[in-house]
């Protein structure tokens, strides 16, 4: 196992320098795909989209998704961009997990232990949480969390035209009755 050691604190194996980096830009490719997918769906410019990824993103789809309810066809593509935000709304969870936890010096080859600071409500005092109550984060368990994210950002190559085309459907039917609008009120005049 190849060592690095950190300043002050012990020895860390490059297998879980690369976890976490793997996991790090895996996450940061499905929040792009999901700012993509608000995108599609929403009334906002690509300026305006800028830095809401994650749980913003999350918030404005299901949000967005709320109005696609006329038509069975957009129920049906609305529940599968739904089931595809659920999902990467919980991977997304797991990966702050990751990167936001302090990791110890590497104790056994394949195993890996870390600490979080949760704030307990009400209270004020920082709780520091042990990942692994079970032994620590093994290689299988990172494996798994990267592949759910590759399989997420595969996932992806199909919502987001979905999304683009509901969010298309209702532009072009608000601009369409905007339209039917003005020519009903040139009739009225006369």
């Amino acid at each position: 196992m190849n060592m690095r050691a950190a300043p002050s604190f012990g020895l860390f194996g490059s297998e879980l320098i690369t976890y976490i980096g793997e996991v790090a830009m895996l996450a940061a490719l499905l929040e792009s795909k999901l700012a993509d997918i608000s995108m599609g769906l929403g009334p906002k410019s690509q300026r305006e989209y800028a830095g809401e990824f994650g749980s913003k993103s999350s918030a404005f789809i299901k949000e967005r998704l709320k109005s696609y309810r006329e038509q069975p066809s957009e129920m049906r593509e609305s529940r599968r961009i739904l089931e595809f935000v659920n999902d990467a709304a919980e991977v997304l969870r797991r990966r702050n997990d990751v990167v936001h936890r302090v990791w110890l010096p590497v104790e056994s080859s394949g195993i890996y232990r870390g600490h979080k600071a949760k704030l307990r409500k009400g209270k004020g005092a920082v709780n520091w949480t042990d990942w692994g109550e079970k032994g620590g984060y093994t290689d299988k368990q990172f494996d798994k969390l990267v592949a759910e994210l590759e399989d997420l950002i595969l996932r992806a190559r199909d919502i987001v035209p979905v999304a683009g085309a509901l969010g298309a459907d209702k532009r072009v039917a608000r601009s369409e009755r905007s339209r039917l609008l003005r020519v009903v009120a040139r009739w009225k005049r006369f």
